[in-house]
């Protein structure tokens, strides 16, 4: 926690206005310190020298999903859509990806061939898991074009 002196006391480490971390005490004291580690205090001093503020850290990125168990079997292959990963994930984007499921967890692949691999995720960061056969994956065959026709509506 951090707190800002109202009154120096008889401290000469001490001055009024200054922004100090703070660590328990016992019931009537704090430790201060310059540095965010109860071990680099300069002293105790009683709690009445500070007005006591608790900052909380403000965290832009979306709350983690519920953990829900999901039953998938591991000797296949399924395609899922990426809803969520950790801030420290942030360079994968969300999206659809190919998996092997691994108990509550399950290695990605970016290809269908699952020759680019990803990572290893939570299952619950996925959902809408479909299972997919490469077997049964369609190529898409274009005409030549000496055989386009325009498309007639009447």
């Amino acid at each position: 926690m951090k707190g800002i002196c109202i009154k120096q006391g008889a401290s000469t480490n001490l001055k009024e206005g200054e922004q100090y971390f703070l660590f328990e005490h016992g019931p009537d004291h704090y430790y201060a310190s310059r540095f965010n580690h109860k071990g680099a205090h300069f002293g105790a001093f009683e709690r009445k020298l500070f007005d006591v503020f608790i900052e909380r850290a403000v965290s832009k990125w979306p709350p983690e999903p519920p953990c829900i168990k999901v039953s998938l079997d591991n000797s296949k292959v399924y395609k899922a859509e990426m809803i969520w990963r950790d801030e420290a994930y942030k360079n994968k984007p969300l999206g659809i990806y190919y998996i092997r499921p691994v108990k509550t967890h399950c290695w990605f692949y970016f290809d269908s061939q699952m020759k680019k691999p990803g990572g290893c995720y939570p299952l619950h960061w996925f959902d809408g898991f479909q299972e997919h056969d490469p077997e049964m994956q369609q190529e898409i065959v274009e005409l030549p074009k000496n055989e386009w026709e325009q498309m007639r509506l009447f």
